[in-house]
């Protein structure tokens, strides 16, 4: 098994629809390692982020404000599956961006 730690992710704005931020590669396992999601206007902005569709029992982030002008910083462990996504939705059109690390295990 080979480990290579990469960014997974962006930097990418995060729209007000559902969009797919990372999907993990067949015959491969990822592992979220940490995760920032810049607020660069000057109004509060959301996010949800989810492992796959979104829906309460896949959500990671579930409407989590990042204020004005600041950044969130997550930092974990979850690993996902070959096929499985990492989705996010922001409140406001593109208010927001993502940027994914982990390792990928191939």
């Amino acid at each position: 098994m080979t480990d290579t730690a990469k960014r997974l992710a962006g930097p990418t704005s995060v729209p007000n629809s559902e969009t797919t931020l990372y999907t993990v590669p067949g015959a491969t396992t990822a592992t979220l390692l940490g995760m920032r999601i810049v607020n660069t206007t000057g109004s509060d902005a959301t996010i949800k982020m989810s492992i796959g569709p979104d829906a309460a029992g896949t959500r990671i982030l579930s409407d989590y404000t990042v204020l004005a002008n600041d950044a969130y910083d997550w930092q974990g462990f979850l690993v996902l599956a070959a096929g499985e996504t990492l989705r996010a939705t922001g409140g406001t059109n593109n208010a927001l961006t993502a940027t994914v690390s982990g390792i990928e295990t191939t």
